[in-house]
């Protein structure tokens, strides 16, 4: 399945907002996280600069224009 970023958010309630509002209108949706040097979120270290760069919202590709 291909996926197409729909938005991208700097702060995670931002995003899920967002989400949350594709779901209700019957978009499946997704949220993925982007830390600032490509590395995975769940590897990021709180603290030392690491942290999550932004988060992109995705849905499959046969829903982007709706």
């Amino acid at each position: 399945m291909n996926e197409v970023q729909v938005a991208v958010a700097a702060e995670e309630l931002e995003a899920e907002v967002i989400h949350s509002r594709l779901e209700a209108d019957g978009i499946p949706a997704r949220i993925a996280a982007k830390s600032q040097i490509g590395m995975p979120a769940s590897w990021s270290p709180g603290g030392l600069g690491y942290g999550i760069g932004s988060f992109s919202v995705r849905v499959p590709s046969e829903y982007a224009r709706r």
